[in-house]
């Protein structure tokens, strides 16, 4: 979840080459596109780890073309940015922004995208916390042990919110092809948020002080084990359809190829 320190020089060029028309394109100062031109120089800022400079840019955006199109993907890869330098809080910010806006529906890319993004976060930080209670070196006390557990799970609830939404809304509207990507690492991380959210009324158990907590405490963590199944099973024919669908095309192009070539 940090910037990409190094690049190979072929890469590195390609970006720069890129910088430079881009450069050459807002330097015009066009009329039409100048709010779209400015947020894909700020993405080719982010690809040379320019975070700083790609910032200023999104936020012009956002700031000057209020009613533009571009706008949108300006805040969400702001969000982004801010995530590539570590500033969690900020991206979280940034996409909870979005998908609470009145401008967007959920059939807009940038709120899908905002949606997965913040399931994955959500669920990222949950595990840094639970690694950081549970670590056999950590000097934390029991009580601020017991507080960071408790964030954690309060952070995979949100990663499942998160990710359920988006991939109700993805499954009915497969228009945008980032979003259709995202649903398999969005499918998994679901599956094991399930998972990691069962671990509460397990823990729950032994302090149940009836036998109807206890009932309700098992029925919990069942409910939750089952999602979590079900899940996993759904990602695994989810896959295996799409290798199939890639291999048809793979077979289709080979076969196309083929139609091409000159008769002998």
């Amino acid at each position: 979840m940090t910037g990409v320190q190094t690049c190979a020089l072929p890469i590195c060029h390609d970006f720069e080459n890129s910088l430079r028309q881009w450069n050459l394109f807002i330097n015009t100062r066009p009329k039409a596109q100048l709010a779209e031109a400015l947020v894909n120089r700020g993405k080719i800022l982010m690809d040379l780890d320019r975070l700083d400079e790609a910032l200023l840019e999104f936020q012009l955006v956002i700031d000057s073309f209020l009613t533009d199109s571009a706008s949108f993907e300006a805040q969400y890869v702001l969000g982004m940015c801010h995530l590539e330098k570590n500033e969690l809080d900020e991206a979280k910010k940034v996409w909870r922004a979005i998908i609470t806006s009145d401008s967007l529906t959920p059939a807009a890319k940038q709120w899908q995208l905002s949606q997965v993004s913040l399931g994955k976060l959500m669920f990222h930080t949950a595990v840094m916390k639970k690694t950081a209670a549970q670590s056999p070196r950590s000097t934390l006390s029991q009580t601020e042990k017991d507080d960071l557990l408790e964030e954690a799970f309060s952070r995979w609830d949100e990663a499942i919110h998160h990710l359920e939404l988006f991939l109700a809304f993805v499954t009915r509207d497969s228009r945008h092809p980032e979003a259709v990507r995202a649903k398999p690492e969005a499918r998994y991380l679901l599956a094991r948020a399930l998972r990691h959210a069962a671990d509460k009324p397990q823990q729950k158990l032994d302090s149940a002080e009836t036998e109807n907590a206890r009932i309700e405490l098992r029925r919990s963590m069942q409910d939750l084990l089952s999602q979590a199944r079900d899940g996993y099973r759904t990602l695994q024919s989810e896959l295996r359809a799409l290798r199939s669908e890639e291999h048809t095309s793979e077979l289709q192009s080979r076969r196309n190829l083929v139609c091409r070539l000159p008769l002998e």
